[in-house]
């Protein structure tokens, strides 16, 4: 299996007005296509630079609440009785200890819902309401097929 890892610029631009990312991979298939599309479409431009470095200036506090709010996220689903799994390294004394040396945790967690089907994983994701205390805050939520 392929090694491909992607991430979203909203995690270092911040603002939601800069759409890019990143494609890592080990497979030479899947460079020759993400190569022919790069060339196709083009790098991002300047305006898409400026912003992505515009917003990389608050990163690091950033990303701190992004933990912080993902840690409570996660203790919170891992006291309920309904879920029977939380997907959040903060969550394990050792991974804690672990990461905490490594890396940060960042603010992407997963969970399963105990008994869960599709039809109550849409009705809890359609009932999800996130606070929104700021312009341009979303939340993604995905049901894995």
């Amino acid at each position: 299996m392929a090694d491909i890892t992607g991430t979203r610029d909203k995690y270092i631009n911040g603002h939601s007005d800069v759409v890019g990312g990143i494609v890592i991979t080990d497979n030479a298939e899947i460079h020759a296509q993400m190569a022919f599309h790069q060339n196709a479409v083009g790098d991002p431009g300047p305006q898409d630079a400026f912003l992505t470095l515009r917003g990389a200036k608050t990163l690091a506090i950033r990303m701190r609440e992004h933990v912080k709010n993902a840690q409570a996220v996660a203790e919170w689903l891992d006291r309920r009785d309904d879920v029977s799994d939380v997907y959040y390294p903060g969550l394990k004394a050792t991974a804690v200890e672990l990461a905490q040396r490594r890396c940060t945790f960042g603010g992407v967690l997963s969970f399963a819902q105990r008994g869960a089907d599709r039809a109550l994983a849409s009705r809890a994701a359609r009932r999800f309401q996130p606070r929104r205390l700021a312009r341009g805050v979303e939340s993604l939520i995905c049901i894995r097929p």
